[in-house]
């Protein structure tokens, strides 16, 4: 099986200081303007599909393969002089990285059609500025193979 895929994730900076306060902006943005790492890959998977149904109908997919990943990541945090109650008590740049990664995804298929299903699996994308895991929530559209 070969799958191409394209994931984008946001998440809290492991490095941000503990007393960070993102000050009034953050709270009327409810939260948009909070600074996060942002990951983005684009996937070629190959993968091992084991069913458990005869018929098909639920399968474990065990998919890994390369990334190309871009990550957007806050560093040099500097406090800010004063409260900081309107854009925070601390400044910080944005740090850009690209390069390949390797990702290991396990994935509990449902197809229900020929051509449509869905699945929930979890993830493991290791790249040279992060390592991330979650779980996802998969909709899968093409042929689906499923045994009539």
């Amino acid at each position: 099986m070969i799958e191409v895929g394209v994931m984008g994730l946001a998440k809290r900076p492991m490095d941000r200081p503990a007393d960070y306060n993102g000050g009034l902006l953050n709270a009327l943005t409810f939260g948009i303007a909070t600074p996060r790492n942002y990951v983005n890959s684009f996937q070629f998977l190959f993968g091992k599909s084991i069913n458990l149904t005869p018929e098909g109908n639920q399968r474990i997919n065990l998919k890994a393969g390369p990334t190309w990943s871009s990550t957007h990541r806050p560093h040099n945090w500097q406090r800010v002089s004063g409260s900081g109650l309107i854009a925070g008590n601390y400044s910080y740049e944005y740090l850009d990285g690209r390069g390949l990664g390797l990702i290991v995804r396990p994935t509990f298929e449902m197809p229900f059609t020929q051509v449509l299903g869905f699945g929930v699996g979890t993830y493991f994308h290791f790249h040279r500025h992060s390592v991330n895991a979650g779980i996802e929530l998969n909709v899968m559209i093409g042929s689906m193979r499923l045994k009539r």
